[in-house]
């Protein structure tokens, strides 16, 4: 093994090592495997918080990987600690607009409905929204997936009218992309 080599002849928190820890847990993930990723992913991010220091990207980056997997073992409270320390971070490091921050507001926006709190997440959702149709258009896949997400919270919300509204604009987004061939599937 990749990992258990590089820690017998690197040490366990020599960068290399956590570099293979860091593959292998994502690798875990694909293989649908959270558990183990997420066993791995807390000793990358400690090792990373020792060696790099907490803001550093590579830290940063592996709080939002360790929260993902949270996220995927239905620990919700434990990804949105996370989410809000990597959503501080890239908003100071990477500032409001940028892709990766955008992103990490996303990621907390869904898990606030996880945890009962959908006018939280449709706060988070609305933000996203518009810095993706600023940053990225609004054919733009991920602009459309975060119109998608608000229409799914408008559900939740108990608001099908402004839900609908989002969706057939996601509807007629998609089929402008891809063409009238996706309505078949």
């Amino acid at each position: 093994m990749v990992v258990t080599a590089r820690q017998n002849i690197l040490g366990p928190e020599h960068c290399e090592t956590v570099l293979a820890k860091g593959n292998l847990a994502c690798t875990y993930c694909v293989l649908g495997r959270p558990k183990e990723a997420g066993v791995l992913e807390l000793r990358v991010l400690e090792a990373r918080q020792n060696i790099l220091g907490p803001e550093h990207s590579g830290t940063v980056l592996a709080k939002a990987n360790l929260a993902d997997t949270y996220s995927e073992l239905g620990r919700p409270k434990e990804a949105q600690v996370l989410e809000l320390q990597v959503l501080e971070a890239r908003q100071d490091i990477l500032g409001p607009e940028h892709p990766e921050t955008v992103k990490a507001m996303a990621n907390l926006a869904c898990t606030y409905p996880e945890l009962g709190r959908p006018k939280k997440a449709e706060v988070l959702e609305l933000q996203v929204l518009e810095a993706r149709q600023n940053i990225l258009g609004s054919e733009h896949p991920e602009t459309v997936l975060a119109k998608g997400n608000l229409a799914c919270n408008y559900h939740v919300l108990g608001r099908p009218k402004e839900a609908e509204v989002l969706e057939l604009q996601v509807l007629e987004t998609r089929q402008n992309i891809l063409g009238p061939s996706i309505l078949r599937l």
